[in-house]
C-alpha cells in the first residue's frame, strides 16, 4: 500500500504563511476602512461605491495576472501583489496628514490607493491560490486546499475582530502601518518559495486576458455561492439592527469558527468521495442559513445561521476549488485559479449592488430569503454542467 503523499512540505508551509500575513492585512484595513473614510467627511454612498470599486479594480486585475503566473511563475507575482497593498495603506496613511491643497485634489489620490487597493488583492490571492494548484499532490488536493482555506480564516478571524480595538485605541495611521507590516512580511513569505513550472514558447498579450473554459461553469456555481455572501457583508448589520438583534457580528464570528473546523473534515471527504459529492449538500446548507437569516429574531438564532453558513462554504468552496485544479490543463493553472478567483469578486459585487436595489422594495429579511434561492440555481449549472461534460462525482470525465 502506497503511502499517502505530504501536503505539509516547506513551501506549502510558507504559502500558508504568506496567505496569513495577507489575510491579517486585507482584513485590518477593511473592517476599518469604512469609518476612516467616514472621518474623512466622505458621504456614505460614496463609501459604497468606493469599496465596492475596489472589488472591480481586483477582478480586472485576476485574468492578466493568471496568465502571468503560468508564463513567469507564482513567487514574484505574489510579492509584488503584497507591495502594492503595501502600497495602497502607505497611501491611505498619507491622505489625513497631506497639506490643504493635496487634500482638495483628494479625487486623484483617493482613487490611486484604491486602485493600488484592488490590484494587491487580486494579484496576490490569483498567485498564491495558483502556486497551491501547481504543489500540492492530486491525491489530497482536497484535504490541502481545506488547509490552506482555514489558515485564511484564522487570520481573518483574528484581524476583524482585533481592527476597530486598534483604531479606537491608538487610531488609523497605526493600524494602517500594522497592515503594511503584515504585507511586507507575505511578500518576503513569497519570495522565498521555489517557484511554480512555467509554460514555455513565446505567448502573445491577448493570452493573458484569456478566461480558462473548462473553469467556466464551476465559477459561475461560485458566483452564486459568493453571491449570498455578498448580501450578508452588506445587509447583516442592519437587519440585526431592525431585529433587535445587540450583535448581529456573531453571524461571522460563528461562519469563521465553524469552517475551521469544518475544513479539516470536508477536504479530506471530498478526496475521498469526489468533488460533487461534497460541493451539493454545501449548497443545501448555504441555502437554509439564508432561509434562516430572513426569519431571525434573536442572536442565538442569527448564530446558528452562522454556523450552518460556515459549514455549508466549507464544504463547497475548497471543492469547487478543487474541482477546477482538476479539470484544467496542467499548464493552465493559474489561469484556472485567476477564473476561479474572479468569481469571488463577481458574486460578491452582484449580491451587494443587487440587494441594495431590492432593499427598500423587499426589506432586508426579503433580500436574504431571495438570496436562499442562489444555492439553487448553482445546482442546476452544476448538474447541467456535469451531465452534459458526463463529468462524475470524483470531478473527473468519464
Amino acid at each position: 500500500m502506497n503511502p499517502k503523499p505530504r501536503i505539509f512540505t516547506r513551501d506549502f508551509i510558507l504559502v500558508c504563511s504568506a496567505a496569513f500575513a495577507y489575510s491579517a492585512a486585507q482584513s485590518l484595513v477593511v473592517t476599518a476602512l469604512p469609518l476612516f473614510l467616514k472621518d474623512l467627511g466622505l458621504a456614505a454612498g460614496f463609501i459604497g461605491g468606493f469599496v465596492g470599486a475596489v472589488s472591480i479594480c481586483a477582478l480586472v486585475s485576476r485574468l492578466p495576472i493568471g496568465g502571468a503566473v503560468d508564463r513567469f511563475g507564482s513567487r514574484i507575482l505574489a510579492a509584488i501583489g503584497a507591495g502594492l497593498l503595501g502600497c495602497s495603506f502607505v497611501l491611505y496613511a498619507f491622505i489625513p496628514f497631506a497639506p490643504l491643497r493635496l487634500i482638495a485634489s483628494m479625487p486623484l489620490l483617493l482613487p490611486l490607493a484604491g486602485i493600488l487597493h484592488g490590484a494587491g488583492i487580486g494579484t496576490y490571492g490569483t498567485a498564491t491560490n495558483s502556486f497551491v494548484a501547481y504543489t500540492v499532490p492530486q491525491a489530497r488536493r482536497g484535504e490541502a486546499v481545506g488547509y490552506f482555506g482555514i489558515l485564511i480564516n484564522v487570520a481573518q478571524a483574528i484581524a476583524a475582530g482585533t481592527s476597530l480595538f486598534i483604531v479606537a485605541r491608538w487610531g488609523f495611521t497605526i493600524l494602517l502601518g500594522v497592515g503594511m507590516l503584515m504585507a511586507v512580511l507575505a511578500a518576503v513569505f513569497a519570495l522565498i518559495l521555489h517557484d511554480t513550472p512555467r509554460t514555455t514558447g513565446t505567448q502573445s498579450w491577448s493570452s493573458y486576458f484569456q478566461i480558462e473554459k473548462s473553469s467556466v461553469a464551476p465559477s459561475l456555481v461560485n458566483v452564486t455561492l459568493t453571491l449570498a455572501h455578498g448580501v450578508a457583508l452588506t445587509f447583516i448589520a442592519l437587519l440585526g439592527l431592525e431585529r433587535g438583534i445587540e450583535n448581529p457580528g456573531v453571524f461571522f464570528t460563528a461562519i469563521a469558527l465553524t469552517s475551521i473546523v469544518a475544513r479539516v473534515f470536508t477536504g479530506r471527504t471530498a478526496d475521498t468521495f469526489g468533488r460533487l459529492a461534497v460541493v451539493i449538500p454545501g449548497m443545501f446548507l448555504i441555502m437554509a442559513s439564508m432561509m434562516l437569516v430572513a426569519n431571525v429574531s434573536s442572536m442565538e438564532t442569527l448564530a446558528l445561521a452562522g454556523i450552518i453558513y460556515g459549514v455549508g462554504i466549507a464544504s463547497a468552496v475548497p471543492a469547487l476549488q478543487a474541482l477546477i485544479i482538476d479539470l484544467a490543463a496542467p499548464e493552465r493553472r493559474g489561469a484556472a485559479m485567476a477564473t476561479y478567483s474572479g468569481s469571488i469578486d463577481v458574486g460578491i459585487i452582484i449580491g451587494s449592488i443587487a440587494a441594495g436595489q431590492i432593499a427598500p422594495l423587499i426589506g432586508y429579511g426579503g433580500v436574504f430569503l431571495a438570496a436562499s434561492v442562489s444555492p439553487l440555481v448553482g445546482l442546476g449549472i452544476l448538474l447541467f454542467y456535469a451531465r452534459v461534460n458526463r463529468v462524475s462525482l470524483k470531478g473527473t470525465v468519464e
